[in-house]
């Protein structure tokens, strides 16, 4: 089944008739209505443009409903985040409640009490949500994520029924499509499959805003005008990225709702959890100080440094120090600054960040000397700091301090990030000095290594969502490109397009890197029990580093004239790259 891009708009009023944020409900709403539908040239394509009352639901689906509740009671047929979806679909949802994205922007444009253009941006991948608030204010959270194991995780303006995806069209009365039924289970499963990886677009326009104060609240009406484009999310299907607040990239395409920030392989639960958590942090506007904890390779870096980011800190990137690279004296120069005799100034991290954010990556280094952490206890404490040389004092109350080490938050051998025997147990962060730096934060959460916790099957699923997220990051920094046809703006085909098109078509099309993804985690866990080694003791970096070798022997497969990565050789190869990588890659 095909899945079309689409735009559509809306408009209606909603009420706040509560002191507390989050209490939205539509009312005195105009219908909602299918606007502007627009198939890709040459397919024919019915779309639901009667008008839909809240909840959103098409008067078609309420017409088949009891056929759709009897494919519900079969649950051999759908997977349970495809029942997910249907039960919402069959009407066994809220019906008014407006939460998540759209409620923090109505919350924010009460306050603000302006008419302007806002965005929201949804990426859903399987059954995790992260979305980006593009028009607020600057220091206001403006990324959600959320994650609902089991089912499809929406947010109320993405609960968008598309009629024609589940019942079978068989023409139009005027405007009105009409259907004859629910479509084939197959055509189901294959819409669901799709509706599991997606990014929708909304642009949202203000058009009218009134208050009333009543006896004990104020109600707020606002009109709203939306123009949506709902697109199906390859990478998110295919290697499970979901993207995640943090310095965007440049990407060479014309995709309305193109992905530029960083992703993250949510293909293991345990990610998601570590996300969940995050979020939290994502949404605390009063934090000072956040000091993450994660095993070495496992992404602290990305994680942390999407703090600010998703706080509307706006930055064009995080200035950065790693304790573990040079002497106290030079680390501390490099953080505060340096005022030479001679009438010279070097600025410091501190004071490239202010009114900004600053990481300090391996905090706990040196474990033994406490320099550099007892000089931060002034800045944490006071919000003031002097730079090295100088009696001036410069504030820095507006810094956000980001810090990161591979160490442990305890030494106990339950929460310590890495599976360690009890007798190689690291020290962990409590122990080293001075014991009240790590006091000074704000939020302390620690990161559990990917692989941690998780059924054997979950280990298979999440080497393999792995292995296509690092094959996926190969292809984009190699080539320049997310996604192909590969076409100039005068339709002629660009530079190097065959090659680029046949590589990847062979990934993207389920081809010989299908089962190479098969490969690498079956030899991937063989080596593991033959060894004795544990996943949590080899890093995310490691994965990377074997996945990064194949594909560079399916490169030169390609410019070479071969087969790439011949199934022949395959095995060969994905057990050569293992066995020499992870012996490298311990933790």
């Amino acid at each position: 089944m095909h899945i079309p891009l689409f735009r559509y708009q809306w408009e209606g009023n909603y009420r706040f008739e509560s002191q507390r944020g989050a209490d939205w409900k539509g009312c005195d709403s105009d219908a909602w209505h299918m606007a502007d539908y627009r198939p890709p040239s040459g397919r024919e394509a019915y779309a639901c443009l009667g008008k839909v009352a809240l909840p959103l639901r098409a008067e078609a689906v309420l017409v088949f409903e009891e056929e759709l509740r009897k494919l519900l009671a079969d649950e051999d047929v759908l997977i349970p985040s495809d029942l997910g979806f249907l039960k919402w679909l069959a009407g066994t949802s809220d019906e008014y409640r407006i939460e998540g994205g759209l409620s923090t922007l109505l919350n924010h444009i009460a306050l603000s009490q302006g008419l302007q253009q806002y965005e929201v941006v949804s990426t859903i991948v399987e059954n995790c949500l992260s979305a980006e608030l593009r028009g607020l204010r600057e220091r206001e959270p403006c990324w959600l994520y959320d994650s609902q194991e089991g089912t499809i995780p929406f947010v109320e303006e993405d609960l968008l029924v598309h009629a024609h995806f589940f019942l079978k069209p068989v023409g139009k009365k005027g405007n009105k499509p009409e259907y004859s039924g629910v479509r084939a289970n197959s055509e189901i499963k294959e819409a669901c499959r799709w509706l599991r990886s997606r990014r929708i677009l909304h642009k949202y326009e203000v058009t009218s805003f009134h208050t009333d104060q009543l006896k004990d609240s104020v109600s707020v009406k606002i009109r709203v005008r939306d123009q949506v484009c709902w697109v199906p999310y390859e990478r998110g299907l295919r290697a499970y990225g979901l993207p995640i607040p943090g310095q965007q990239r440049r990407l060479k395409t014309k995709e309305p709702a193109a992905c530029l920030t960083p992703e993250v392989c949510v293909a293991s639960p345990t990610v998601r959890k570590s996300l969940s958590k995050l979020h939290q942090i994502w949404q605390d506007r009063s934090v000072r100080a956040v000091l993450v904890s994660a095993p070495p390779g496992s992404g602290k870096e990305q994680f942390t440094k999407s703090i600010p980011y998703a706080l509307g800190r706006r930055l064009d990137e995080v200035p950065t120090r790693a304790l573990s690279t040079a002497s106290v004296d030079e680390d501390i120069a490099a953080i505060f600054g340096r005022h030479s005799s001679d009438g010279r100034k070097t600025d410091g991290l501190l004071n490239r960040g202010l009114a900004k954010a600053i990481f300090i990556d391996e905090a706990h280094y040196p474990e033994e000397d406490v320099g550099v952490r007892a000089a931060l206890l002034r800045p944490l404490e006071n919000g003031e700091y002097s730079p090295v040389g100088s009696a001036e004092t410069i504030s820095c109350k507006d810094i956000l301090f980001l810090f990161a080490s591979s160490l442990p938050l305890t030494a106990d051998g339950d929460s310590s990030p890495i599976d360690l025997p009890p007798k190689e147990i690291r020290k962990s962060l409590r122990n080293i000095p001075p014991v009240d730096f790590w006091t000074r934060v704000t939020h302390s959460i620690e990161f559990p290594h990917p692989l941690s916790g998780l059924e054997a099957d979950e280990v298979t699923h999440s080497l393999v969502g792995f292995f296509w997220h690092f094959w996926w990051d190969r292809a984009l920094d190699h080539f320049g490109v997310e996604s192909f046809p590969f076409e100039n703006d005068d339709g002629r085909p660009a530079a190097m397009s065959a090659v680029l098109e046949a590589h990847l078509t062979t990934m993207l099309s389920g081809g010989v890197v299908n089962p190479a993804a098969d490969q690498f985690a079956s030899c991937f866990q063989r080596y593991l029990e033959r060894t004795g080694t544990k996943p949590t003791n080899v890093s995310l970096r490691g994965i990377r580093s074997i996945v990064a070798r194949l594909f560079s022997v399916g490169l030169n497969d390609l410019l070479e004239g071969r087969e790439v990565l011949n199934p022949g050789t395959l095995l060969k190869r994905v057990e050569e790259a293992v066995e020499s990588v992870i012996p490298l890659a311990s933790i």
